[in-house]
């Protein structure tokens, strides 16, 4: 850091700063969402953003007239930041901000105040089309609506296509690009299960999993690469990251995909999530698209119990056909009872064990992965959930909280102060 003195010794003119091309003044430095791992800082240019903007109005024409914006995402995400705040810079669109997304009042100010472009994430889409009033509030303003930061359920598109008669458009993007990748075409009826086409100036090529360099023919699955000028400049202070996500010129999105003979990418999942098994690629995607059919569309707390991937695989149907808790249910979970007792009481005091999300609405593996390693011994490799008494209890008297073993004071004085404490 430069002395306070130094600043200040000077004769206080003005003098601009030097400016260098576009592609080479980093505008912000925006941190991954850290879905697989540590968050990194894309350096992203004011080209980058320029494009992006420049890119989306030419393809859904800059001619027409402002929207009503409903701004749910937050703007420090590259979701809301590129597609709300700089967009309705540029074409001159009014924004309703929320401080936070609640499905009442999205539904609400959709039909009080004429909202007729809503960008949202997957989970708020599940939210709305799902909320027991939706059918009372006209969405007939609706104009323009997107989903992007995870694949869009087909159930939930299809629920909202029949509520609104509109189709989600689904676009995909990273933050290192700023988040512009490929979008669904605006006059005609877009391709379900797909992410649209390349967005224009955009070059997408898909790349073999082993080595990254050798371009696949179309229909075949690979990992999607991006080259265009939206694509960041580096991560910031990570050369070697850097290097590993440009090599071959290209760079290297993560993203598992396929594009078929008319251009449409269809994702699958991520590099890192994708799960060998019995000889088999077995994707996360695939698991949460069955627990959202065996739910009806709820979200499911897939996360909650992590277990070695056979079980894991097919967790969801057996707990949609049996009842929470019981014996059919446990052997399902591979948990006992008394394990199962533990996770119900802790339910009931609020811990829920939502899958992690980040502010964009993504499932973060990562978070997921490390909240599934916290176990004991004793538990046999099963998550510690402890229930508001025995957490009471171990503030009270001091003692490091553990399971109901048969073993120690459970009964008696000891149990009576601790519910009186809680």
């Amino acid at each position: 850091m430069a002395p306070l003195g130094s600043l200040i010794a000077n004769d206080g003119a003005f003098r601009p700063h030097a400016r260098r091309p576009l592609e080479d003044e980093i505008a912000a430095l925006q941190y991954t969402g850290g879905t697989t791992g540590e968050p990194k800082g894309a350096m992203l240019t004011h080209a980058n953003f320029c494009a992006v903007v420049n890119a989306y109005l030419h393809w859904i024409g800059s001619e027409g007239e402002p929207q009503r914006i409903l701004g749910v995402l937050p703007l420090y995400h590259i979701f809301g930041l590129s597609f709300i705040a700089l967009l309705s810079i540029a074409h001159g669109s009014q924004v309703v901000l929320h401080i936070r997304f609640d499905p009442d009042r999205v539904l609400a100010d959709i039909a009080r105040k004429k909202i007729t472009s809503f960008p949202g994430v997957p989970t708020m889409y599940t939210a709305l089309v799902n909320h027991p009033k939706v059918k009372d509030f006209d969405l007939s303003s609706l104009e323009l609506c997107s989903s992007g930061g995870a694949p869009l359920p087909m159930e939930v598109l299809q629920k909202f296509q029949n509520l609104t008669g509109l189709t989600p458009r689904e676009g995909y993007g990273l933050t290192e690009t700023a988040p512009l990748g490929t979008l669904q075409i605006i006059d005609g009826p877009g391709r379900p299960g797909t992410v649209g086409l390349p967005a224009p100036h955009t070059i997408i090529e898909v790349v073999d999993l082993e080595t990254g360099l050798s371009v696949l023919p179309i229909g075949q699955k690979g990992e999607i690469c991006f080259r265009g000028p939206q694509v960041m400049k580096g991560y910031w202070n990570r050369p070697e990251a850097t290097e590993e996500a440009f090599r071959g010129g290209r760079f290297h999105t993560g993203d598992i995909g396929f594009m078929d003979q008319d251009g449409f990418v269809t994702l699958v999942d991520r590099k890192k999530d994708m799960i060998l098994s019995g000889g088999y690629n077995v994707f996360p995607r695939n698991n949460r698209g069955s627990h959202l059919r065996a739910s009806g569309g709820r979200r499911s707390d897939r996360h909650r119990h992590p277990r070695c991937v056979s079980r894991a695989i097919g967790q969801g149907f057996h707990r949609a056909k049996s009842r929470p808790g019981s014996v059919r249910d446990r052997r399902a979970q591979g948990i006992s009872r008394r394990q199962a007792r533990e996770i119900r009481d802790a339910g009931r005091d609020g811990d829920s064990r939502q899958p992690a999300e980040n502010a964009g609405g993504k499932a973060v593996q990562e978070r997921a992965r490390r909240r599934g390693t916290r176990q004991t011994a004793e538990d046999g490799g099963a998550r510690c959930c402890l229930s508001r008494i025995e957490r009471r209890r171990a503030a009270i008297f001091g003692q490091t909280p553990h399971h109901d073993t048969g073993r120690g004071p459970q009964n008696g004085l000891f149990t009576h102060l601790a519910r009186i404490a809680c």
